[in-house]
């Protein structure tokens, strides 16, 4: 009876040493799948992290380059203007000789004591106004080009841009096409001459007209386009408030102080559109003085108001990131805040035990 008891004993012992055993196989068996598993979940995140900096770069490479083609745009209007100015400035240096040597031409008319040799100086002298004509007539060409250059950058509408490029090429086509005509008369008469220059004398002045009118317009429409940043501005402003709100700041005094900076706007349009009406009206020599002059004092004005709205809006701005920096919370709308520190623990006991 005790040697079958002692065999039940060490049989039930290899029995709980043999379970043990499995449940030890098992238990490694599954910390290594979750080891396993473990590793599989971080893998995923290092490339979902991978991915997302990936994108991001991305994105950063395609603003850089966006931002570099812009400036490449904006460099070379400016070296096409610079150019045009520069060969305008040559043609007026041209003109100015040219014009000193018509007057040494018909100085020497005079001085002539035969009829031949006083038609061979009138025959000079006609050559050099025919000469001082078209170089005046391709000065005008140059500076309309100038024009037309910094026309195509401007923040004006397209619908304009269209309509006064048209207008410009028009006076391009006039020019050049007198050019092309005294060339073909350079043996043309005195009379024929003198009306080619008196010619080109009176489109000069539209030139200016157009040079000085549109200029105007450029300016008034650099204005309306930092208008509408600044209203862009304020409506990000506006939608950054909204948040703070939602989130349980008190916004009051930002919201009045954005009220204050939007009800600003409307004025600061009104003069634009002002000054735009005084430009438009400069339809002759006469105009260039008053109405650009006034339009030149609304343009003023309205630069100055714009300065007051900008600085209006970049105060909102910093009270909304000194909302974001701290509490902001409206005590009268919300839950006071929840004690952060554990009261202090009694280091005595009421009572003792026995």
């Amino acid at each position: 009876m005790k040697d079958t008891f002692k065999k039940a004993i060490i049989l039930g012992a290899a029995a709980a040493f043999a379970f043990s055993m499995a449940a030890v196989s098992f238990a490694r068996e599954g910390d290594s799948g979750n080891d396993n598993s473990s590793s599989s979940t971080a893998t995923s995140s290092d490339r979902s992290g991978e991915t997302i900096r990936t994108i991001i770069e991305e994105g950063r490479q395609k603003i850089e380059d966006l931002k570099n083609q812009i400036k490449d745009q904006r460099d070379q209007l400016k070296e096409k203007f610079q150019s045009a100015r520069d060969e305008f400035k040559s043609k007026i240096d041209e003109i100015n000789q040219d014009r000193k040597d018509l007057l040494t031409s018909i100085g020497e008319i005079k001085k002539q004591k035969t009829e031949e040799a006083r038609n061979k100086a009138r025959g000079r002298a006609v050559e050099g106004a025919q000469k001082l004509a078209g170089n005046v007539a391709m000065a005008l060409v140059n500076r309309l080009g100038a024009l037309e250059n910094k026309l195509s950058g401007s923040k004006l509408l397209d619908t304009d841009k269209v309509t006064i490029k048209a207008e410009i090429d028009t006076n391009i086509n006039w020019l050049n096409a007198k050019v092309i005509e005294i060339g073909n008369t350079a043996s043309t008469s005195a009379t024929t001459t003198k009306m080619q220059v008196q010619e080109i004398r009176d489109y000069s002045d539209t030139v200016k007209i157009t040079v000085k009118r549109v200029s105007g317009e450029i300016l008034a429409g650099r204005l309306n386009y930092i208008v509408s940043r600044e209203e862009t501005l304020a409506n990000t402003l506006a939608s950054d408030i909204a948040a703070l709100k939602a989130a349980g700041k008190n916004t009051v005094l930002v919201e009045s102080q954005l009220s204050d900076a939007k009800a600003r706007i409307p004025a600061v349009k009104q003069k634009i559109a002002d000054a735009m009406a005084q430009f438009k009206l400069i339809t002759s020599l006469g105009a260039i003085k008053t109405n650009y002059e006034a339009g030149q004092a609304l343009v003023k004005d309205a630069r100055n108001m714009l300065d007051d709205v900008h600085k209006a809006l970049s105060r909102v701005r910093g009270a909304i990131n000194s909302l974001r920096g701290n509490g902001g919370l409206d005590t009268a709308t919300t839950t006071p805040p929840v004690a952060t520190t554990t009261p202090p623990v009694a280091t005595t006991t009421a009572t003792t035990t026995p």
